[in-house]
């Protein structure tokens, strides 16, 4: 089973989970998913896959602001970015000045070190491959330089959105906004995988497992919220099963 989930970054929050049919894939299935949310005044993230005209298109009708990954899925744009990035990090004419952010960032643990380098612009005058994108207001390019040890490694991703990326603070918020997606993977999806076992259950038959899935959802986010021992998901299950007024506590966590 392939299911599409909403995150609130926000909150911490799976807002809902729409599953794929077997007969389709993920692009089609978007559009319905996005109207099972109020979308107004957020900012939408999502992957490549996800990195439509139309949908870009549906998320602004929505009243919500988008960034969106771009590969090479839309090479026309791609390609555009590329180019644009390449001649803004050179020494492009003086006569021709260009308004665009840039934001740094520097993570480190277990012998890592990551270094994030932000460059965002407005200047798409001659992006003519970004004309039918609605809304189209920055293009974002993201430079992680990975070092681990001696070893170094540079990755290059770009992003299209409706917000503006003129100046450092523009930047700086597109960064945060662009980190976003890759948290269910750590706040939920690890949780019910590990934790919870979701891989190696054999449930199959009927929506027995889409609401499995649902259900696992919510109680990653209750253990979350359980705050009064400091211990993983697994452990804060078992503590669950030995204490009823552990479990209750759980239930409305405070």
């Amino acid at each position: 089973m392939h299911v599409v989930n909403a995150w609130a970054s926000a909150h911490e929050l799976v807002l809902a989970q729409f599953k794929v049919d077997a007969k389709t894939h993920e692009i089609t299935a978007l559009p319905e998913w996005l109207r099972l949310l109020d979308l107004a005044g957020a900012v939408v993230t999502s992957d490549a896959m996800g990195c439509q005209v139309e949908s870009a298109r549906q998320i602004q009708a929505q009243g919500a602001d988008d960034v969106l990954s771009l590969k090479e899925n839309q090479p026309g744009l791609y390609r555009d970015g590329d180019d644009l990035f390449t001649w803004l990090r050179s020494s492009h004419p003086l006569d021709q000045p260009v308004a665009f952010g840039h934001a740094e960032q520097v993570d480190g643990g277990h012998g890592r070190i990551e270094t994030r380098r932000v460059w965002s612009t407005e200047a798409l005058a001659g992006v003519v491959s970004g004309e039918r994108w609605a809304g189209l207001t920055s293009l974002v390019m993201v430079e992680s330089i990975r070092q681990l040890g001696a070893e170094e490694s540079v990755e290059r991703r770009y992003s299209l959105s409706s917000l503006p990326g003129a100046t450092d603070e523009d930047a700086q918020r597109l960064n945060r906004v662009i980190r976003t997606p890759g948290e269910i993977e750590n706040r939920v999806l690890w949780g019910v995988d590990v934790a919870m076992g979701e891989d190696v259950n054999r449930t199959r038959r009927g929506e027995r497992a889409q609401h499995l899935a649902l259900i696992r959802k919510r109680d990653v986010h209750l253990w979350r919220q359980a705050h009064s021992v400091t211990v993983g998901i697994a452990a804060k299950q078992k503590r669950a099963g030995w204490d009823h007024d552990y479990w209750l506590k759980m239930l409305s966590p405070t």
